[in-house]
């Protein structure tokens, strides 16, 4: 069994990784990639005038947020001696996340029913409810 496990940080997603640590310990064959999508630099620039060297610093920052991020969740596997492969991507969540879910072959998604994703983080849910409506993919959504 193949998962992909989506991580934004938030508390909602920890719990998600708590979920799926449940279904590795009781499945035993299972294959598990923690994946966390990180919001594309354009959208924060649009009509501002950025050099090369702020689009760099941003990339930067970002990919070290994302690696903290993936860090963090794998911590739980750790503790129980549970291996599982990390995937940082650039995009929009939903479209991302179904994406990479179809190239891998995963049998099953696990999201937070709510995140930290920018101005979404107001709109409950928006993120693994388009998950959850885009995806051939069976998906859970971790409350």
């Amino acid at each position: 069994m193949k998962i992909l496990a989506c991580t934004d940080g938030s508390e909602q997603s920890i719990k998600a990784m708590g979920k799926v640590l449940e279904i590795a310990e009781e499945k035993k064959n299972v294959e598990i990639t923690v994946i966390h999508v990180m919001p594309m630099y354009q959208a924060f620039f649009t009509g501002y005038e950025i050099s090369s060297e702020m689009v760099r610093q941003w990339d930067e920052c970002r990919r070290e947020e994302s690696n903290k991020i993936l860090d963090e969740a794998v911590k739980c596997f750790e503790a129980k001696n549970i291996h599982v492969n990390t995937l940082s991507k650039e995009g929009h969540p939903a479209d991302t996340i179904c994406n990479v879910a179809s190239e891998m072959g995963c049998d099953l998604i696990v999201i937070g029913s709510r995140g930290l994703s920018g101005l979404k983080k107001w709109i409950p849910g928006s993120i693994s409810n388009a998950v959850a409506q885009q995806c051939k993919t069976s998906v859970m959504i971790v409350k």
